[in-house]
């Protein structure tokens, strides 16, 4: 309900099945998301072989396609699925590389199999060439990545791939199904900030689609307030009341504001200042503008504009007309 609020359209279920027939699973909160008109991005056993946790071996080639088969068939008809096939694997060495690749290859024929139109994601692993090297990328249609620095990391995320795209080959689109601020005693104004850049850079450097690390914490007895956990949340858990903070608030207009809007242009100018264009299919427009030092009146000439909606950082917003 809180993704809903923000006006997320998918959200992540935590799904597994057991490895031996009937292959049973589970997939807590699904039905919280159908009756929201929502999507899910269903988890697989994949992350288990990746890390090796308790009982992997038992997750043979047949366990792994028929499992999560069986969790395909149930769910297609329901509601929107995609499958997220692993999650920050980093291979010991290339044997180890190519023992997760086996398994991420049975997975991806798996789900094809029940519908080729089914979106798979790569682990959530960024460019590594071990991976590369080794073919993992004939087996997901999206690249996938998880970032907790700042804003300025982003476009080394998106030069790494076009260096392993340009060596090995297979363009895709690239999501972040974790991406966000490690924020512990930061104000949350300074971490809102830290939001509207990184979502920008990620989506002005060609990203497809993102998730904002923050919505996981309750906190009935308000012990977690302060801990790192807590800090990653846009909403204010304690005694479990949700009250949004200025990050919920940002998140909102960031998800509501570039929407479906593809990136048109990104630049630096000399002053510090920073503006990345995004636009729809309809041509409405986006300016996402901000100066890392100092404050300056800039000049934005818009021929042909009527009127603008100013939103600022803390949410609220003024009508200019721009004529």
């Amino acid at each position: 309900p809180l993704c809903d609020r923000l006006g997320m359209r998918v959200a992540n279920v935590y799904s597994r099945f057991t490895p031996e027939p009937p292959y049973n699973f589970t997939a807590p909160g699904i039905e919280i998301v159908k009756s929201l008109g929502m999507g899910a991005l269903l988890t697989t056993m994949a992350s288990a072989i990746e890390h090796r946790r308790p009982g992997f071996e038992k997750y043979t080639e047949t366990a792994l396609r028929e499992g999560i088969q069986k969790l395909v068939r149930t769910y297609k008809d329901q509601l929107p699925i995609i499958i997220r096939n692993g999650n920050e694997a980093h291979p010991a060495d290339e044997a180890d590389a190519q023992r997760m690749i086996a398994a991420y290859k049975v997975i991806y024929e798996a789900v094809k199999e029940i519908d080729p139109n089914i979106i798979v994601t790569s682990t959530s692993v960024g460019a590594e060439e071990v991976f590369f090297r080794n073919g993992f990328q004939r087996y997901y249609d999206v690249y996938d990545f998880h970032q907790y620095s700042d804003a300025d990391g982003i476009p080394g995320d998106f030069e790494s791939y076009e260096k392993m795209i340009s060596k090995y080959g297979m363009r895709k689109p690239v999501w972040t199904t974790e991406i966000g601020l490690n924020s512990q005693g930061m104000s949350r104004l300074a971490v809102a900030i830290q939001m509207v850049k990184i979502l920008t850079r990620f989506f002005a450097c060609g990203g497809k689609n993102a998730s904002w690390f923050g919505i996981m914490w309750p906190a009935p007895d308000g012990r977690l307030m302060g801990s790192n956990g807590e800090s990653f949340d846009v909403f204010n858990a304690k005694y479990c009341l949700y009250s949004p903070k200025i990050t919920a608030i940002t998140e909102y207009n960031m998800v509501n504001a570039i929407c479906i809007k593809e990136a048109v242009e990104q630049k630096n100018y000399s002053n510090h200042a920073y503006m990345a264009l995004f636009r729809d299919r309809d041509g409405r427009c986006l300016l996402v503008a901000w100066r890392d030092k100092g404050r300056a009146d800039v000049f934005l000439p818009l021929p042909g504009v009527r009127s603008v909606k100013a939103t600022r950082i803390d949410g609220s917003a003024s009508s200019l007309d721009a004529s």
